[in-house]
Formats: C-alpha cells, sequence, structure tokens
C-alpha cells in the first residue's frame, strides 16, 4: 500500500483505493459496449444534453489532481464509444495532440463512418484495441473517398472480439467492394465473434464476411444474437475455421444445420436459447455430469486407505490380470435385487451392467477402474440423450477407450422422435433435432460401433433418421445393427426422399429392426436396388404410414433387392395385391415374418402366402389385432407364433371360433404344425389369469404356452383319477335292503360329482354313472 504525504486528503488514499473510486464512475461496462440496443445510447445522450453534461461529466475527476489524471486516463479511455461526426472530430484532435491517450483504448465501438475523421481514430488506436464494434452495414453502400479511407483502414486493427451489427441491411452488392471482409481476413487474432442478423441472407457482402471468417485460424466462438435464423449456406463458408468450436445462436437451428455440422464438423457445439437445447450442449457442465455419474467422489475412509491411487487393494494384488478381468465382469452383470425384480415389465429398457456395482468397482483402485471402464464403453446405455453428448465429451478426454465402443443403446421413453404428427409442441420438435445433434455428435467420434438400438422392439417411438443422417451412419463401416428409427423423415419441410445410394452405404448392415419407412424410395442414376442391403439378415419394419404412394413405392423397391441373406422380414399390413413380387423373389428364403395381418388387397392373386413363403417356421403378430389377424396368416409349417399383444383376448376369441368350426368340420387348422405360443407382454402366471386358461386349452391340444421369461406353465391335471373302489353289500331279499343299496351307490356319484369340480365336469361324471350303473348290476 503507497502512502504520500499531507496535502490534499486525497493524497492518504492508496492508489488502490483511488483505483476503485475511478474505475467505479469511468469504467463502461461491457454489456454497455457490446449492447445492440441503439435507443439506450440515445436516451442517454439525450439525459445528459438535457441537464448540461451535469449528470455525465466523469471527466472532471481528472482535474482533481495529477495523481487522479494519471490514474483515471487509463480507465477514461479504455472503452471508446463514438456515435457522431462531433465526436469523431475531437476524439481525432485529442489523439493527434496526446499520441498517448491512444495506446490506453483496448474497446472500440463505430456506429458509423466518420471520414478522414474515424480512420485517424482507428489508425492511432489499432496497435492497442483488442475489441471493436462496427456498423458493417454501411461499409456496403459508401462511394465517398474520406469514408473509404475509414474502411480501409480496418485492415490495421488485429482484434481478439468483433461484435458486427448489420442494422440498416446490405445494399450495393454489385459496386461496392467487401472492405469490411478484406479486414476481417487481416485480423489473425481473431478468436469471437458476435454478428447481428448474420448467416442469413445470400448477398454479396454477407458471403465474403463468412468466408473471410473460414481463413481465421484462431476464431474459437461465432455468437449470431436475437431471433436471427442462420442459413447453411453461410455457416458452412465459417465452419472451415480450423479452430472453430461454438456456435451460439437464440432459437431455430434447423435439422439440416444440426446433421451437417455434426457430421462435418464434429467438434463444433451448436448452443441455442431453447431450454432443451441448452440443456444438452453446455460443455462443461455436461462433461461433470458424466463424470460423476461413473466415478464419484471418494470417500474420506476410502481416500486414506488408498492414499495411493496407483496402488491396488491388497486383496487384488496377486491376482492375474486374467482372472481380476473374469471377477470385474460377473460383478458388473445386473443380478435382480429381489425376486420381484424378475418380473419386471419384459419389454422394459435397462443397462446391461448394475449401476451399484460399476460405482463400487470404480472406487477400488486404479487397475480395476480402468478394466471396469473398458467394460462399460463397450455397450453404454443411455437413458437421455443428454447423457449421450456427456458420454461422447468424456470419450474425447480418453481417446484410448474409443475403440472400445461398440453399441449405443436407448431407454425408450428419452429417444421417441415419431409417435404422431398430430399435436407435437415446438418443444418436441426442438428435442428432435437435439437428439439428431447428439447422435451425429457420436458417429463422428465413435468409429467402430457395431449396434444402435432405439428402445425395445415392439416401441411405437421411434428415432428419426433424415436422409443426411443416413449419409452419416452410412459412414460407420462395421455398424451391423440398427433398431427403432425411422428412414426419412418430413418435420414441415418438404418431404426427403430416400436414394439408393444412401442406402447402399451400408454394406455390413445385417439387422434392420422395429423400423418405418417415412419416406419415398427414389432410384439413384448409378446406384440399382440390387446393390442395396446384400448383407441384411433381418428387415422387420413393424410400423406403416397410410401413404399408398410410399407404400407402392417401397414394395417395387424391396422387389427389385436382391437380398440374399435375408431369413426374416417383417411389415404390418401386407397386402399381396402389392407385396407378391417381392415374395416371389424372396419369399423361399424367409424363416420368420412379423405382420399384424395379411390380406389380399385389390387384384385377386394366384398364390397364398403359404405358398409364397413355404419356409416360414415362425410368425410373430403386434401389439394391436383383429381376432382374424391370426386366420389371415395361415401357414401348414408355422411351429411357434409370438404374439406381443397386452391381454389374451384376441387370441382366445381367434382360439374358440376355431375349435368351434373344427368341431363343426367347418375350417381346418391354420397352424396344424403348431407347437409353442410365446407371448410377450405377459411375464408372470398368477392363479386367475386369463392367459392360464387359455394355456390349458393350447396344451391339451399340444401346444405350449409361454411368458416372457420363457416360463411355461404347469398345466392343472385334466384326466381323471382312479375308479373309486366299492364293496357292495350282500344281497338282500327286502325291499329295504334295495333301498339301501341305492342310497349307496348315490353316496358314491355325490362324493365324484364333489371331485369334478376340483378336475373336470365332463369326464369324470361320465365315470361317476358308469360306475354306479355296474353296481347296480352287482346289487341284482
Amino acid at each position: 500500500m503507497a502512502h504520500f504525504g499531507s496535502g490534499h486528503p486525497s493524497r492518504l488514499w492508496s492508489l488502490e483505493c483511488l483505483g476503485l473510486i475511478l474505475g467505479h464512475v469511468l469504467d463502461v461496462p461491457d454489456e454497455r459496449f457490446a449492447s445492440l440496443d441503439l435507443d439506450e445510447f440515445d436516451d442517454r445522450q439525450l439525459a445528459a444534453t438535457s441537464t448540461g453534461g451535469v449528470s455525465w461529466d466523469p471527466w472532471r475527476l481528472l482535474l482533481v489532481s495529477k495523481l487522479w489524471r494519471k490514474l483515471g486516463e487509463p480507465l477514461l479511455y479504455y472503452t471508446v464509444v463514438v456515435r457522431s461526426q462531433a465526436q469523431a472530430q475531437t476524439l481525432s484532435d485529442t489523439f493527434h495532440e496526446h499520441p498517448a491517450l491512444a495506446g490506453h483504448v483496448r474497446q472500440l465501438r463505430l456506429e458509423d463512418l466518420y471520414g478522414i475523421a474515424g480512420a485517424h481514430v482507428v489508425h492511432c488506436t489499432a496497435a492497442t484495441v483488442l475489441a471493436v464494434w462496427l456498423e458493417v452495414s454501411r461499409y456496403s453502400v459508401t462511394s465517398d473517398p474520406d469514408d473509404i479511407a475509414q474502411a480501409v483502414a480496418l485492415s490495421l486493427l488485429n482484434p481478439r472480439r468483433a461484435i458486427l451489427h448489420n442494422g440498416h441491411g446490405y445494399q450495393g452488392d454489385i459496386y461496392v467492394p467487401a472492405y469490411v471482409a478484406e479486414a476481417i481476413g487481416t485480423w489473425s487474432r481473431l478468436a469471437y465473434v458476435q454478428w447481428t442478423f448474420g448467416f442469413g441472407s445470400k448477398c454479396k457482402q454477407e458471403r465474403a464476411i463468412a468466408a473471410s471468417l473460414g481463413t481465421l485460424r484462431r476464431l474459437e466462438v461465432i455468437d449470431i444474437p436475437w431471433q436471427c435464423t442462420p442459413s447453411l449456406e453461410a455457416l458452412k463458408l465459417a465452419a472451415v475455421s480450423p479452430a472453430l468450436r461454438r456456435i451460439i445462436t437464440y432459437k431455430h437451428f434447423t435439422p439440416e444445420i444440426v446433421a451437417w455440422f455434426s457430421s462435418n464438423a464434429p467438434m463444433v457445439i451448436l448452443e441455442g436459447a431453447d431450454e432443451s437445447l441448452r440443456s444438452y450442449y453446455e460443455h462443461k457442465r455436461s462433461r461433470r455430469e458424466y463424470i460423476a455419474h461413473f466415478i464419484r467422489d471418494i470417500a474420506p475412509e476410502s481416500k486414506r486407505r488408498n492414499e495411493r491411487e496407483d496402488a491396488p487393494p491388497m486383496h487384488t494384488i496377486r491376482l492375474p490380470g486374467e482372472i481380476l478381468d473374469l471377477v470385474v465382469v460377473m460383478a458388473l452383470q445386473r443380478k435382480p435385487a429381489n425376486p420381484d425384480d424378475e418380473y419386471r415389465y419384459p419389454t422394459q429398457c435397462l443397462a446391461w451392467y448394475d449401476k451399484k456395482n460399476s460405482t463400487a468397482l470404480l472406487r477400488v483402485s486404479r487397475q480395476v477402474r480402468e478394466i471396469t471402464l473398458s467394460y462399460l464403453v463397450q455397450r453404454p446405455f443411455f437413458g437421455s440423450i443428454s447423457k449421450m453428448v456427456s458420454f461422447t465429451d468424456f470419450m474425447l478426454h480418453r481417446p484410448d477407450l474409443v475403440h472400445r465402443v461398440t453399441a449405443l443403446e436407448f431407454d425408450t421413453v428419452s429417444v421417441g422422435t415419431w409417435t404422431s404428427r398430430h399435436g407435437e409442441s415446438r418443444q418436441e420438435e426442438t428435442q428432435a433435432v437435439s437428439n439428431v445433434y447428439a447422435l451425429n455428435l457420436s458417429i463422428a467420434t465413435l468409429r467402430n460401433v457395431r449396434s444402435i438400438r432405439f428402445g425395445n422392439t415392439v416401441s411405437d417411438r421411434l428415432f428419426e433418421l433424415s436422409p443426411s443422417m443416413l449419409d452419416a451412419l452410412g459412414t460407420l463401416l462395421q455398424l451391423e445393427e440398427l433398431s427403432g428409427v425411422t428412414i426419412g423423415w418430413n418435420r414441415g419441410y418438404p418431404s426427403s426422399v430416400i436414394t439408393s445410394q444412401c442406402l447402399a452405404r451400408f454394406t455390413a448392415l445385417r439387422v434392420l429392426d422395429n423400423a418405418l419407412w417415412y419416406s419415398p424410395a427414389v432410384l439413384s442414376e448409378h446406384t440399382p436396388w440390387y446393390s442395396v442391403f446384400n448383407t441384411l439378415h433381418k428387415l422387420e419394419m413393424r410400423h406403416a404410414l397410410s401413404e399408398p404412394e410410399v407404400t407402392r413405392g417401397l414394395w417395387k423397391a424391396l422387389a427389385l433387392m436382391e437380398l440374399p441373406l435375408l431369413t426374416s422380414f417383417g411389415y404390418p399390413d401386407i397386402d399381396l395385391a402389392q407385396a407378391t413380387p417381392f415374395f416371389e423373389k424372396h419369399g423361399t428364403k424367409l424363416e420368420k415374418l412379423v405382420l399384424n395381418r395379411c390380406r389380399h388387397g385389390e387384384g385377386t392373386p394366384t398364390r397364398s402366402l403359404e405358398e409364397l413363403c413355404p419356409n416360414v417356421t415362425e410368425l410373430e403378430f403386434g401389439e394391436t389385432l383383429e381376432p382374424d389377424a391370426y386366420h389371415s396368416a395361415r401357414h401348414l409349417g408355422v411351429t411357434r407364433i409370438i404374439v406381443n399383444e397386452h391381454d389374451p383376448y384376441n387370441l382366445m376369441e381367434w382360439w374358440d371360433g376355431w375349435t368351434k368350426r373344427r368341431r363343426d368340420a367347418a375350417s381346418p387348422a391354420p397352424f396344424p404344425a403348431l407347437k409353442e405360443v410365446h407371448i410377450r407382454a405377459f411375464w408372470r402366471w398368477d392363479r386367475g389369469s386369463s392367459w392360464l386358461e387359455l394355456s390349458d386349452d393350447m396344451r391339451a391340444e399340444g401346444i405350449f404356452v409361454y411368458n416372457s421369461w420363457g416360463e411355461a406353465w404347469r398345466p392343472r391335471l385334466r384326466r381323471p383319477g382312479p375308479e373309486p373302489l366299492v364293496i357292495p353289500d350282500p344281497p338282500r331279499e327286502s325291499e329295504e335292503g334295495m333301498d339301501v343299496g341305492a342310497a349307496d351307490v348315490a353316496h358314491t356319484d355325490e362324493d365324484i360329482d364333489e371331485d369334478n369340480d376340483v378336475v373336470d365336469e365332463d369326464d369324470d361324471t361320465d365315470n361317476g354313472g358308469d360306475t354306479g350303473g355296474d353296481l347296480e348290476s352287482d346289487v341284482d
């Protein structure tokens, strides 16, 4: 602390104290310097004018003493705002007389063109300015030589931060050179640019500025304030900057922008004002959340026990690496905490690992933690898309683990973007865009992924894949499984198409399950349909649109594909009038069909489904069916049926109807070879359940019914017990004796009837009657 002698009272104050006083009065807040609301400055200036300047004369503090002036001048000139020609001229004269004052300027705001005076201000401050604010629209219309001098002088600046305001729109595209763009191309230190109404139009001036930004090697952040919707064409020009890491806008990132950046500039984080986007892409917070999920703070006792993290505990130090590896894998496997956990809803999506055990293993030692992480990252499970963003960020900091990621699995409730187009909110729209961005980010980082699954196989909440998203997925050369997706989308934009060239990228895909073909299939010029999906074993589209053109185009495209390895196929509503060409070509390969119903539609097909697909042994039906759905797919070779309905009533109605027709000899068995029925949506055998009655009826016909866990109900006894041993009374001559014998027989019949209430009502009663008849003849 420096002190001074007697004299003026302020000499007794320390330099730090004087600095605080002057800084409080002279400092211009950053939000005022960067403000885009020009009316705010107008109001302040008007207020100062009406009071004769008394309300805003901070420079008067510099007249207190030489010391105050020495300390205050750097603060006064740190931020310079020029709003009029008179201000620019005064500032130019001041810098001409006192050049040292220009060396204090760090932030320069020029709201217009001020001719030679403005050019001189730029010349004097160029060496020290770190942030600049420019009204760039003025530079696109100027033809005055003095104003051009200021425009050319901008190239002398080299700021780290630039705020470009386009308050008047671009004009003069043809004749006026792009002065601002040329200047920006020379700003080698620029790391942050804020461009109001930027990246929106297609004029020459704006394209030139965007292209210049793309040449900068230190540009890290692009900020597009207010309600501006940037165009992808303009953003592409700036996105080639090698250091670019963030693009900030306030709403309206289009899905195509998100998809393009994820595929071509995956390191660039897109941030928006929408809560869903903001929650996903806050870089540091997401990383902390992910690390906290896997590696929580070690308890104080553990810290004291393992002060050296590199040293494993004594009980693991002698274990061979192979044994320790097996122990970790066994400990990670999910196990039911109690018997009831085993009977959770069967289609519920859960992680394959036990979260509690994994957290405990991560705390044991560095050796155990690394082994645990190597298994956890192989097949991560995400309860939400934001967790996937955090995981990707974590993997960027652990490149040694990236090659181990082979599968991505997502919970049903967190990733669904397609259910119905009716009543979809803006929040859901934004959520869908966020999901696309997150997945694209992972695709660009995790190149060894072989399987991507969204939800379960019967979920109606699907992840939407645009054509550009499909192109990105096609770059995963090892991708073998894709489940729970739509092929194409249409979110308020012109309907997209799916080309054969796009689908031909999936050269390793073996399974496409629980899919919806959303967009029209179009043949590319140099990619025939027979080159598509040549490795596919399973193609199950469990959802369908009601658009006839898309459906017809799909069946035509499928009929033209070779599909040499296809064994399982699914489509909800199979219309043989359209599907016959496909089944004629591929039907003999199929061993399994997934459908809701098979119908003939328009026309009269000459061949049935059984004739078209003679080798099918397994049928799977959807969730919502009509009773005749089972009969519509009759097939003599089917031995196994999978049912996804939540209640047995449709199946029971079909079964009862068929058994009745069979007794009347009116209908042949639809599945005479049937041996197994598997109910996916039913998991616990409870007494009193309607499923039990159906199971008993089918078991009597030699058909076993299994719940979702593969458990069959132990059938109740259906056959009658042994005939009761009855010792007849000795014959009597009297009428009274005959009455006694009859009473014994009646009593025996009553006992048998009571037993029949438990075992069977029909068969055992007949036996009891016969037994009574035999006894009566013995008595006689």
